[in-house]
């Protein structure tokens, strides 16, 4: 019976300590290493410089099969992520924002480019506040075109609007640096390059049952670059 006895108190003393030690020494998995520690918030304000070319055809002669090549044009927009810091380097987000909007007129239309975009970011710390990081997501590019065509059997202008939103794929890569102002505040710089596909449009019905004008975006590049504050919880 003692020895029964003695053999409980053994198995009470030591198998805990045997859990214990096996606790200690095991990792944390992905999931705990993701969604524990720390979540973070950032508002950006962002200049881009995008780059595309529209191409043209028409049934009208002298616009038939042109192009129009538009480089580094500036525009303005922003974006909020939510975020979370897997570990020292490792942190990834959700972001959601506004490229800007580009107007522009030619050939007798007013064109606007207007691109919005969900994306899932990760970047990866370096111990001197520099990151790098990429990027997958959608964009939503809408271009609004607006003709204006003199009619020779009315003796009138008449005007024609179209637009078209297209769903594409936006890729992307960054690199950045993160100024602490506080415990929990960043400054944070960043360059993003952006690469996604362009809508096209077309006018109908202004001469016979011809379309007047197609306009068609290629492939679109953004240089973004942008200030922001994260702030983490």
């Amino acid at each position: 019976m003692k020895k029964v006895i003695s053999a409980a108190v053994l198995a009470a003393l030591v198998v805990p300590g045997i859990a214990g030690a096996a606790n200690a020494n095991a990792q944390p998995n992905m999931l705990q290493r993701w969604f524990g520690g720390v979540w973070y918030g950032t508002v950006r304000g962002e200049m881009s410089l995008m780059n595309w070319k529209n191409d043209y055809s028409s049934d009208v002669a002298d616009l038939d099969n042109k192009s129009e090549s538009f480089s580094f044009e500036s525009v303005f927009g922003g974006s909020l992520a939510v975020g979370h810091i897997a570990d020292a380097n490792w942190r990834g987000e959700l972001e959601a924002g506004l490229i800007g909007r580009f107007t522009d007129s030619g050939y007798g239309a007013d064109f606007k480019l207007t691109i919005p975009y969900v994306s899932v970011n990760v970047m990866y710390d370096f111990a001197n506040n520099v990151y790098v990081g990429g990027g997958l997501g959608v964009a939503l590019p809408k271009m609004d075109l607006g003709v204006s065509v003199y009619n020779k059997n009315l003796g009138d202008w008449i005007a024609f609007d179209a637009q078209e939103r297209k769903v594409t794929p936006k890729f992307d890569m960054m690199i950045g640096y993160s100024y602490g102002l506080t415990e929990q505040m960043n400054l944070d710089f960043r360059y993003k390059l952006s690469v996604m596909f362009g809508p096209d449009v077309t006018e109908n019905g202004v001469y016979s049952n011809k379309y007047w004008l197609k306009t068609d975006l290629g492939t679109i590049v953004s240089n973004s670059f942008s200030i922001g504050l994260r702030y983490e919880f």
